[in-house]
């Protein structure tokens, strides 16, 4: 059975990779080549501060308020969202037409919780961010973001803790970050029914997007080295899923790093090429 849910990740991992890939293909591609060399994202220190910063305000505004924390987190949710979606569906269609669409989605998604849709939307946001964003870092700044978080998550989910208890609270406040994988068929149930340790598997949008970030980094100097960082970071999500099955008692894990470690791998596999 455990195959069968590593195969439903898979999937809906390289549909965020490959659709993330051709986001970065274009926002590569529609920039004149003398500009091109001027969009860099440069991630240091100080960026790491604010973003730790961003997760401690995250925590202490909805430590004794579960109505303020639920509005927060369905907030941040629907702008993460929209600003993804609308950005790959801008790609086929107008401005004005990709914004219609784009709210329409997140719409029926909050009307009707429904995993598939949920899902669905969540795919796009992350191929949409994660394909930009990456674009407009060097490999190098990327790597060093990968570095940086797996260590933070590892901090984060074993030690403090904090990020496993904002897991539970955006699960119950329908606000997900991630995809939701159902333990069988379970695409058309409501979110509703997805509560922590039950029969639905959560691979969190950092596990997903933040490799697509390396991979779409590479797109402007060569898209086939991209493929191969993504062949090595599907090799790390093999690792953490069987990292994960095989814990005598099912509990949260940090599932960046070993994704990391390998998209990391394949990256200085690309440079010897």
């Amino acid at each position: 059975m455990h195959w069968k849910n590593f195969f439903k990740e898979l999937i809906l991992f390289l549909a965020v990779q490959l659709l993330g890939i051709w986001v970065s293909y274009s926002f590569v591609s529609y920039l004149p080549s003398e500009n091109l060399s001027k969009v860099e994202f440069n991630f240091g220190f100080g960026d790491l501060i604010v973003f730790v910063i961003i997760i401690g305000a995250f925590v202490l505004i909805g430590r004794h308020s579960p109505l303020r924390r639920a509005i927060l987190y369905k907030t941040f949710f629907a702008i993460i969202l929209f600003v993804g979606v609308q950005t790959v569906l801008a790609l086929w269609l107008n401005v004005s037409l990709s914004t219609i669409l784009s709210i329409l989605l997140i719409y029926a998604l909050f009307k009707t919780k429904k995993v598939w849709i949920h899902n669905l939307a969540v795919v796009l946001a992350l191929a949409g961010i994660g394909g930009t964003f990456g674009a407009s870092l060097t490999p190098l700044n990327a790597v060093f973001i990968l570095v940086i978080l797996s260590f933070y998550d590892i901090v984060a989910v074993y030690k403090t803790k904090h990020m496993v208890q904002m897991a539970e609270d955006m699960i119950r406040s329908r606000a997900i970050f991630g995809v939701v994988l159902p333990s069988g068929r379970g695409w058309f149930e409501s979110l509703e029914n997805v509560k922590p340790g039950g029969q639905f598997m959560i691979l969190g949008s950092g596990d997903i997007a933040l490799p697509l970030i390396l991979i779409a980094s590479i797109v402007r100097t060569n898209i086939f080295h991209s493929f191969l960082v993504l062949a090595f970071s599907m090799a790390g999500l093999l690792i953490t899923h069987i990292l994960f099955v095989r814990q005598k008692e099912r509990k949260p894990m940090a599932a960046l790093p070993p994704i990391a470690t390998m998209s990391i791998v394949g990256y200085l596999v690309s440079t010897l090429i």
